[in-house]
């Protein structure tokens, strides 16, 4: 069937940054997301008109907007857009996806070779030359080994900030069940498979430099953690995790070579640990709350790329900063937005210009804040 959502007519690119209500009649978040370009001169916006999701790149200088893409009830869903470099935006929508296992009785497929999936797509930022991303496999006759087009194709790990034109994915190609790791070139298609699928790894994590560092796996209904080491991977055992699962992995620091790990401290509040790579038993403790249960997030370089690991998360408060190099301006960021529960979602590459949500229990807005002149914007919200 045919994926491609509907490109926008400019007769509906009449939107007001503050304007929530009458454009959005249904019970969709008005803003589903917001995200600045790389180098802050553009913004990108889901917005819910009429019962449906639109995405839209709006100029912050001159205020024009761009249709992006949009859903198609019952046929394409938008989860997400996200800006490759500064002139392209991957979108992300839930559709109904032609797929079936090849040489394995295994792999979950239908009998029409249809289910219901995730598929990604690149688009210019003005809504032109909309491309699926990821080609169908058509098997050589000389591959013995069975391969398989997995239904979950947006499933990106790194957005790799100096390779503007690639993205680091995880895909499951080789096995139906774990994913490899490939680098995806969204001018050409072309995939190059950077890490082989290693069995109970079922998410890989990697540095911004898109260095694949770890894996994270479920063996016996316990979580597992995997270390890549050159060409290979190995599961953590014995004294290397003893004390410290269940933890997720939250980012990197900017040299790619300690892990932070959010975990439960002895109350039940959330910890912050920062682990070696190469010595699992060097850890310090950079946070631990004293209230539990506690949301506080962590923010690191890493940790502001989403939707990949790591993830921020949107409903947790600016507390805690473990990379030096930003506080500054987060600090500012923290003092000029009204009251004291707000998040950062995106920011741009010289950490300059912030998105920031903040709520309270009855609404939510969004705001643009400047730390060069201090400027403050209300985007939207409810």
């Amino acid at each position: 069937m045919t994926i491609i959502s509907r490109i926008l007519t400019t007769k509906l690119l009449i939107i007001s940054f503050t304007a929530t209500g009458q454009a959005n009649p249904t019970n969709l978040p008005a803003i589903k997301q917001i995200e600045l370009s790389p180098d802050g001169n553009k913004m990108l916006m889901l917005r819910a008109i009429e019962n449906n999701y639109y995405a839209f790149a709006i100029n912050l200088k001159n205020k024009k907007n761009n249709p992006v893409m949009a859903s198609d009830p019952g046929n394409f869903s938008l989860n997400w857009c996200k800006w490759a470099n500064n002139k392209k935006i991957i979108c992300s929508g839930s559709g109904t996806v032609e797929t079936k296992a090849r040489g394995s009785r295994r792999g979950p497929s239908s009998a029409a070779g249809e289910m219901e999936g995730r598929l990604m797509y690149v688009v210019n930022q003005d809504g032109s030359n909309a491309t699926k991303l990821i080609k169908k496999y058509i098997p050589q006759q000389s591959e013995k080994e069975p391969k398989y087009d997995s239904p979950i194709q947006d499933s990106v790990i790194s957005w790799l900030p100096d390779s503007p034109n690639e993205i680091l994915i995880q895909y499951n190609r080789e096995n139906f069940r774990w994913p490899s790791v490939y680098r995806l070139n969204i001018n050409n298609n072309k995939m190059k498979r950077v890490r082989k699928f290693k069995p109970q790894v079922s998410q890989w994590l990697s540095d911004d430099q898109g260095n694949v560092k770890m894996g994270i796996g479920y063996k016996d209904e316990q979580m597992r953690l995997y270390l890549v080491e050159d060409n290979s991977t190995r599961e953590l055992k014995g004294e290397e995790i003893d004390g410290l699962l269940p933890a997720y992995p939250r980012g990197f620091s900017e040299d790619g070579e300690m892990i932070y790990l959010s975990r439960r401290n002895e109350i039940g509040a959330q910890q912050i640990v920062g682990v070696t790579l190469t010595d699992f038993t060097n850890r310090s403790t950079l946070y631990s709350s004293q209230v539990a249960p506690s949301a506080d997030d962590l923010y690191s370089p890493s940790a502001l790329r989403g939707p990949g690991i790591p993830r921020y998360i949107p409903e947790t408060p600016i507390k805690h900063l473990i990379s030096a190099t930003p506080k500054q301006r987060f600090d500012s960021v923290a003092k000029a937005i009204p009251g004291d529960k707000e998040t950062v979602v995106s920011r741009t590459s010289d950490w300059r210009k912030f998105i920031v949500y903040a709520w309270d229990k009855a609404s939510y807005t969004y705001y643009l804040f400047d730390t060069s002149n201090n400027q403050l914007m209300k985007l939207g919200g409810s």
